[in-house]
């Protein structure tokens, strides 16, 4: 999950599913061993032992659209661009 410095809210989380088969015993419980950052992107591991690469390097923003038709109305951005205040 992704926390604001400032605030220290919630900002985003991801979630892994596991299949529901075979039963998740663990040695020390469910645990998180950390992220790892590297060129642009956020490493995490899961209990069934596979990485998740996450936050690829897109801009975040919200789009406005038209219900009726599906016509993008708007976008503002999340975050400034690399010029922007």
């Amino acid at each position: 999950m992704a926390i604001d410095g400032k605030s220290g809210k919630q900002i985003w989380k991801t979630k892994v599913d596991y299949p529901p088969g075979p039963p998740r015993i663990v040695c020390c419980g469910v645990i998180n061993r950390g992220a790892a950052l590297f060129d642009g992107k956020l490493y995490r591991s899961t209990l069934d032992a596979n990485v998740v690469a996450l936050e690829f390097g897109t801009r975040p923003f919200i789009d406005g659209w038209e219900a009726q038709t599906g016509q993008h109305l708007w976008r503002t951005y999340t975050i400034p661009g690399a010029c922007e205040p």
